[in-house]
């Protein structure tokens, strides 16, 4: 492999089979020899003074399982080219375990630096929340500890026009496993243990329906309306009445049955879904159906 031609004495390449990031993840920490562990994820980039700069935060406040700090989110088109998209500087100093519990994530991946010791205290990352296990750990790290924010940007988080579309149910997974994780961590605040614990990873089969879920997947629905793919869109807005009955989730169920509509009609539901998706929502997806 092309990794393999690199030398360094500050550089080990580990090969494994494939076990998922979770597996790969705890492996790669169980052989680091440092107490601080910097996951970098593939395809972003790091400031050349992000890991001096949280190092610094660790070991100034010895009280802090890990430390975060600002990100630039950047859409790398086909030619190569990038645009900003987001700037995410609007952090605070500390995060606490409600933090972790409230629906945004602050931390993403690969922008924290923690501590080897905490990590393998709450058991590290688990399988179950594949595509999820960032929010996971954090809410399971944070019951033992704050984590500190440096109020700088020292991670560019690449987001890539074709893994937009190509990623769409990686996207649809995470978002049902971060609400579970949060679940998982009541339940662990009240029992002392949650349903990870007891199923493993079939844990998420029992986890229960919410209204943001719901709507979630009425969002992605609207999507593929949009682009008419209808038969992807009916199969989310399904997955959505099955999820919780809602205002949105009946209104895009009912949209979506209408296969065939007149041309005025037409024009006027997509004007419609215009205004309610996102810019990033306007690239067409792959269809949820592979034959």
């Amino acid at each position: 492999m092309e990794l393999d031609r690199y030398r360094s004495e500050r550089v080990t390449v580990v090969h494994q089979t494939n076990t998922g990031a979770p597996g790969a993840l705890n492996h790669a920490i169980s052989l680091a020899r440092g107490p601080y562990i910097a996951v970098h994820d593939a395809g972003d980039a790091s400031r050349p003074d992000r890991l001096q700069e949280q190092s610094r935060a660790l070991d100034a406040e010895p009280s802090l399982v890990g430390v975060g700090c600002f990100t630039e989110d950047l859409m790398v088109q086909d030619n190569g080219g990038t645009t900003r998209e987001k700037l995410n500087d609007d952090k605070p100093e500390r995060l606490n375990h409600r933090d972790f519990l409230a629906p945004r994530n602050f931390l993403s991946g690969g922008e924290v630096m923690f501590r080897k010791e905490i990590h393998q205290k709450v058991g590290g990352y688990r399988s179950a929340f594949r595509y999820a296990q960032d929010r996971d750990l954090w809410l399971r790290m944070s019951m033992l500890g704050d984590f500190g924010i440096v109020q700088t940007m020292l991670y560019e988080r690449r987001i890539y026009a074709q893994g937009v579309k190509a990623s769409l149910r990686k996207s649809i997974m995470q978002k049902q496993l971060s609400h579970f994780a949060r679940e998982c961590a009541q339940m662990r605040m009240q029992k002392g243990y949650d349903l990870v614990d007891i199923f493993s990873d079939q844990a998420p089969m029992y986890r229960a329906r919410t209204k943001t879920a719901a709507d979630n997947l009425a969002r992605y629905a609207l999507w593929y309306l949009y682009h008419d793919d209808h038969e992807s869109a009916n199969i989310l807005a399904d997955l959505a009445i099955r999820e919780r009955v809602t205002l949105r989730s009946v209104g895009i169920n009912a949209i979506a049955k209408t296969t065939t509509v007149s041309n005025g009609r037409h024009e006027a539901i997509k004007s419609l879904l215009r205004r309610k998706i996102s810019k990033f929502d306007m690239q067409k997806p792959e269809t949820l159906i592979r034959r």
